[in-house]
């Protein structure tokens, strides 16, 4: 008898923990989508955030803005990657200027400023600062883009940084828009 009570008991904490992880899941899951669903960029901000692996991130918009600035630095970073391979194959200075000036150094500077955003407290009080190095990182593929536009008549951006500076707008942008969310009501800046 006493043994049938012990499998009992274990069958119903096991039974007990699932729900529980079922049920945090799904809570989760519902405060993802409810924030995500009122960004610009709803379907990527699920995206990105269930895609992380940190289960404590995902239970609080601060959490999430975290997991989406991880995921732009990364992306920040790959594109930085990428300058030394297009630098070994042009020697026309303006196209190097550009690469090493304005984008190469602009990344550098994203990559700094979004690690240094400190997600744990979003109020009135820290908004300014968090909104402005957002903004900065959010800039910046437009800045490398611009100065290949000012060079010579026929030169552009090269391609492989050009496709990465439309996907590098999304992450800032989300952010954004959660923080705005959190502190102002709305995805508008306030």
């Amino acid at each position: 008898m006493g043994t049938k009570v012990v499998f009992l008991l274990i069958v119903a904490l096991i039974f007990e923990a699932n729900n529980k992880a079922y049920a945090d899941k799904v809570d989760n899951d519902d405060l993802i989508g409810k924030w995500c669903s009122r960004t610009e960029k709803k379907e990527l901000c699920v995206k990105l955030i269930e895609a992380d692996p940190r289960k404590e991130l995902k239970s609080s918009p601060n959490g999430f803005c975290e997991i989406v600035r991880d995921k732009a630095v990364k992306d920040y970073v790959a594109t930085h990657s990428r300058i030394p391979a297009i630098l070994k194959r042009t020697t026309d200075p303006f196209v190097r200027r550009c690469l090493i000036g304005e984008c190469s150094e602009g990344y550098i500077q994203a990559i700094d400023n979004l690690k240094s955003l400190d997600f744990s407290v979003i109020s009135r009080e820290t908004y300014s600062n968090l909104a402005a190095s957002v903004a900065y990182g959010y800039s910046n593929p437009w800045f490398c883009e611009h100065c290949f536009k000012e060079g010579p008549p026929g030169l552009s951006i090269p391609p492989e940084l050009a496709s990465d500076n439309r996907n590098l707008e999304n992450a800032p942008g989300i952010i954004a828009d959660i923080v705005n969310l959190m502190v102002c009501g709305t995805i508008a800046a306030c």
